[in-house]
Order: structure tokens, then sequence, then C-alpha cells
């Protein structure tokens, strides 16, 4: 060992000295010392040789211990926050941390909690414990890399004090709950360490059932008590874990608190939409995931109960938005109520009925509308994804066609001109859950009710206005559902529904001129992912309608070359551009897919190259989009015989036909020199 590293060992023998220390030494130091945080700032963490990393990890480390000695309240956590940042930088760097080889690791976390513990303690209260939680998880990380380790792990969980006030402690535990059950599910562990693992899941477990068995007088704030329910969902997840053996009575007495603790879950879940919910939602996920084991421990009705109290608490969402994205975005627009109203058409003097929300105070015009319309959408978050996907795993096909039947007999039931199209959404994202886990048979169940709401939602779309509102609002989330159903191979639709499908794309004006770049991607998007999947789907049917179909691929065609004019381009966000080129190389992916049907659309495609010829002579498209677009009726010329082309250049426009020329002479300078 040469200077450097018997350094580094005398130091770390200080601090491990210091540590045993109980309370921690005081030490009052100029707030200069500080300053050695910037340096450290300027240094590559995650590469630092091993005693260069071990120097800033021990004079961090005595910084940080030092924090709430040397600074106020309002200065000791942003402080903190940056120590522990660079700490993380370091444990997660790629090179070994060699820390825990120096330093006892039971005592360093004693430390560590103790230190935070003093700080929260003088904050009235923790706003984000992010950074807390990764630095705790690199902690632990280190901690359970070898048995000697986890002998100081286990030394510092008996002492810790447990109690609802220190919420350090309980955030620990968490942690470590969460790295303990990673550990569990790894395929192959050491017989002496794999037993000193069962004995610290044991003791964090029981831990934190102490935390729960609280009284009446020390009921938790809903932060601490979101934290011990997810520090329960682990303990869960460990307790019915197969390749781990624990006593019976401990795992009684872990679970045994399990029937109580879901019904406040439940209550929690019915209540207002808070922060915490997505875990009281990941809480129901894992009972739902081993409700075979937990049978024992959850009411017999469970499934009942629990399908009741998510459908709740998704209508509290729902109405949340209404409050929330109504009332302070949109000010005045009300989407609970859905009139008819009269507009002239665009030609003739006659009047044609549609779906649009209802405005109050006349602001049928106002541009705060349509600049937040967009945003007004539900939709669900993974956890949400998550309980819906677990807990109808676990209902049986009878209790899947019910629950599907009444969300079917609902929509068919609406009327359109008292439309509430956030239920609507949230309907239909239910919908999409129960179809997803429909997997036990090879067709879907369900495809004859699907007849019926695609029937509907065709109508739905069809009679709503082509407002910016009203495409966010009803057009958009139906004809993303659509897509959905097209691409779920065990959904077997009949040829008639799968048309009503094509023909739902014409509800969208999608030439219309003056329309924000954003919406007519949006647009784009939406026609093209049914166009596209119905050819790649259902090929059956799209081929015995080939002139239909393409009057939609034709339109998709023309609007994107207008779209990509590259004046109009050149002034858009580098974001706009991209998802516009995204645009361009779908339309290549649906001609070359056209292209694949030789037979069947040889005789039609020279119509679609005329449309695009036509188009382009009044622009100059883009670069990007131009090679896209080009490569795609590349594809269509090779499909094309030579009376096809002769015939296009003799009945095209006449100024059209320099262009169309030098179209032909690129794509055979294409074909047979690459």
């Amino acid at each position: 060992m040469n200077n450097l590293w018997i350094n580094l060992k005398n130091i770390c023998d200080c601090l491990n000295s210091m540590l045993t220390q109980e309370p921690l030494p005081t030490v009052k130091l100029k707030l200069a010392a500080f300053n050695i945080t910037k340096l450290i700032n300027c240094l590559p963490l995650e590469y630092l040789f091993p005693a260069n990393q071990m120097r800033c990890i021990i004079g961090l480390s005595f910084l940080l211990f030092m924090i709430p000695d040397n600074y106020n309240i309002y200065e000791a956590m942003p402080q903190a926050e940056e120590i522990c940042g660079f700490l993380s930088a370091i444990f997660d760097g790629v090179r070994s941390v060699w820390l825990f080889d120096f330093v006892n690791s039971g005592l360093y976390l004693q430390a560590v909690i103790k230190t935070l513990e003093k700080l929260v303690n003088k904050q009235k209260q923790m706003k984000d414990w992010t950074w807390m939680i990764q630095f705790f998880s690199c902690i632990i990380n280190l901690s359970t890399r070898n048995v000697e380790s986890l002998v100081s792990l286990e030394d510092c969980l008996s002492k810790l004090e447990i109690n609802l006030e220190n919420k350090v402690t309980i955030l620990i535990i968490c942690v470590l709950l969460q790295e303990l059950a990673k550990i569990i599910q790894r395929a192959y562990l050491q017989d002496d360490y794999k037993r000193k693992i069962e004995c610290i899941a044991s003791v964090t477990c029981s831990h934190i059932v102490k935390c729960l068995k609280y009284d009446s007088s020390e009921v938790p704030d809903g932060q601490m008590y979101s934290l011990l329910i997810n520090s329960y969902k682990e303990t869960l997840e460990i307790m019915t874990s197969a390749s781990f053996q624990f006593d019976e009575n401990k795992k009684h007495e872990c679970l045994e608190l399990l029937p109580n603790i879901f019904e406040n879950v439940l209550e929690l879940l019915q209540g207002q939409v808070n922060d915490h919910k997505d875990v009281y939602l990941q809480f129901v996920s894992k009972i739902c995931t081993h409700n075979k084991k937990l049978e024992n421990y959850v009411p017999e009705d469970f499934k009942v109960l629990a399908w009741k109290t998510i459908f709740l608490y998704f209508k509290g969402k729902v109405e949340l938005i209404k409050e929330s994205s109504l009332k302070n975005s949109l000010q005045s627009v009300s989407t609970k109520n859905l009139h008819s109203y009269s507009t002239p058409k665009s030609s003739g003097n006659g009047l044609c009925k549609h779906v649009c929300p209802k405005y109050v105070c006349d602001s049928s015009t106002s541009p705060t509308l349509f600049a937040a319309s967009d945003l007004i959408h539900f939709h669900l978050n993974e956890s949400e994804k998550k309980v819906l996907k677990s807990l109808s795993t676990i209902l049986t096909q009878e209790e899947l066609n019910v629950i599907f039947q009444e969300l079917m007999n609902e929509m068919d039931n609406y009327e359109i001109a008292l439309l509430d199209v956030l239920y609507l959404q949230l309907k239909l994202e239910i919908v999409k859950s129960l179809i997803e886990v429909d997997y036990s048979q090879r067709f879907s169940s369900f495809s004859g009710s699907l007849q019926k709401c695609t029937s509907f939602l065709h109508c739905i779309v069809n009679e709503a206005c082509d407002s910016t509102v009203c495409l966010c609002l009803v057009k958009f989330p139906v004809l993303e559902f659509l897509h959905f159903i097209l691409k779920q191979d065990k959904v077997h639709l009949p040829r008639q529904c799968a048309i009503q499908f094509l023909h739902s794309c014409a509800s969208i004006e999608i030439n219309k001129q003056g329309r924000e770049l954003k919406t007519y991607i949006r647009c784009f998007n939406s026609v093209w992912d049914i166009v596209y999947n119905l050819l790649v789907h259902y090929p059956d049917v799209v081929l015995t309608i080939t002139a239909d179909y393409l009057s939609f691929v034709t339109n998709l065609l023309k609007s994107l070359v207008l779209t990509g004019d590259q004046d109009n381009i050149s002034t858009c966000s580098k974001d706009i551009q991209q998802d516009i080129h995204l645009c361009a190389q779908n339309m290549d992916r649906l001609l070359t897919v056209i292209a694949r049907h030789k037979n069947e659309f040889c005789k039609l495609v020279p119509y679609i190259i005329a449309d695009y010829v036509d188009s382009v002579q009044h622009v100059t498209l883009g670069s990007v989009i131009k090679s896209f677009l080009v490569s795609g009726i590349n594809r269509l010329l090779d499909i094309c015989n030579e009376d096809a082309l002769k015939m296009l250049s003799v009945n095209i426009n006449h100024s059209c036909r320099e262009i169309f020329k030098n179209l032909v002479k690129n794509y055979k300078q294409y074909k047979y020199s690459g």
C-alpha cells in the first residue's frame, strides 16, 4: 500500500471513530470551507480514479455531517441536496466504489440518517424527496454487495428509532425494501448472502408493520402515509416471494394488517385526487398481482370493491379535469354539455347540424379556447394503466364480459347532443384495457359488442364539427381508439365495420386552410394511422374498395405537399419540422405498402401520381419532405407499366408535363443506377 492509500486509510479510521460517537461531534467551520463544492462540481465525478474518488467521498461526507451546525434553516437543505447529488454521482459512476471497504457501512448510514433527520425536522414540509431517495438507493446498493456490509447494515437497522415523526427513517426503510425486492428476484444468490438478506428483510418488514400500527392520536399526514403504503407494498412483494422462506408467524404478523390497509386505500382513492394516489394505485396493483397468495387476507368481494373504487377514481379524475382545465385554462368553456347548433355550409345557403362544445358567455371565438383545447384530454398514466391491467387480469371471462357490455350499453345510449366527451374518453380507455387483457381466447369475446360501439363512434365523429375544440375533444380520441382496435389481431371486424373505420377519417377535413401546423400534424397522423393499418391488417377488405381507399391516400398526399412548402416549413420550430418530416416518412411507408399489391392497384395509382404532380407544381418542397415523397412515388412508378406512363404523359395538364417528365427521368435513373 503506497503513501496515498495509507493516508486514506488513516483518514477513514478517523471517520469511523467519529461515526461511533453519540451524538456526532459538533465542528464549527468557516462557510468558505464549503466552497470546495464549487471545485468538486467541475470534476468528472463518474470517472474518478479510486484514490481521488475516496478523497472526494470522505470530504463531501464530512461536509454533509457538519451542515446542521453551520447553516441556517433556509440554506442548509439546498446545500445538503447539492452534496448528496455529488455523492450519488460518484456512487453511480463507472468505477467500483471502495468506501465500505474502509468505512463501516452501518455507522455511515446511521450518521446520514441522523444528519438528514435534523434538517427535515427544521423544515415545515418537504416537497421533493427525489434526491434523498436516489442518495439512499446508492448507499444501500453499496451496502448490499457482500455479507460483511450486510452485517453492518443489519446492525444499523436494529438501532433505528421507528416512529411516525422520523420521516427520513421511514424513507430509508422504504428504499431498502425496494432494493431488497429487486435482490430477491435474482436468479441465483449464495446461501450465506441469501440468509442475511432474509434476516434484513424480516427486520425491515417488521419496522414497517410497527409504523402502520399507529393509534388514533398518531394519524400520519398524507405524505407520510403514502410512504408507509409504498413500503408495505414492497413488504407484500417480499413476503409473497417464492424464492425466500420466511417464518409463517412473521408472515402472518406482516399480512394481518392488509384488510384494514386495503380498506383505507380504497377510501383514499375515492377521495379528492392528489399527488399520492399513484402510490395507492400501485398498492392495489400489487394485491391483484399476488391475489392468490393473499386471498386469506383480502375480502371475498375484493375484485368487486376494487373495480368500483377504480372506476369512481377515474370519474373523480374526469371531474377534476373539467374543473381545472376548463375553468382555469379556458375560463368560459364547458364540455359537460355538447349541443347542436346550425352553421352555414361552405357552399350554398343550406344549414348542417354539428355537435360542438357549448360556450358560455358567447366565447365560441375566444382565442384561449383554441390555444388550450389540446390540453383537455383524459389519458391514463402508467400507474393507472397498470392497475387496470392487473385488475382486469384477475377477473373471470364472464365478469369481463359483464363490465364490457355495461360500458357498451352506456355509450350506445348517449344522446349525441348531450355527449359528455371526457366520460366518453374515460370509457374508451377502460375498453382498451379490457381488450388488452382478453387474451385467453383466439378471438376476442368482445368482437360482437365492438361492432355496435364502432358504429356509434362513427356517428359521433361525423356529426361533430371540424373546429379545433371538437378535433381535440372528440375526433382525435375516437380515431385513436379505432386505430387501437385495428391493430388487435384477435379482434376480427366484419367488412362493413372496417369500411366504417375508413369513412370515419372523412370527418377530418385534412386540407382545411388556416389550420395550425401542430393541429394539422395530429389530423394527418390520426387519418394515416387508420388508412395504413387498415391495409396492413385488413387487406382483403381494402382490395375490394380500392378506388374509395385511394381517395383517402390522395388527400393525405396532397395535404402534405401543401404543408411541406419550404417557405412554410422554414418558419416552424425544430420540433414541428421533425414532426412534418415524420409525416412524410410515414407517407413513404404507406405508398410502399400499396405498391406491394400490384395487381389490385396498378390501374389506379397513375391518378395518385397525376395528383401529386399537379399539387407539387405550385410549391417548392423542403428537401427532406421531397426525398420521402419522391421515394414513395417511385414505389408507385414501379407498378406502372409503359402504357400507363404514356397515358399519363398525354393526359396530364400542360403545366405539369415538364415536372412529370423530370419525375420519370429521375425514376429511371434511380431504378437502373440506384
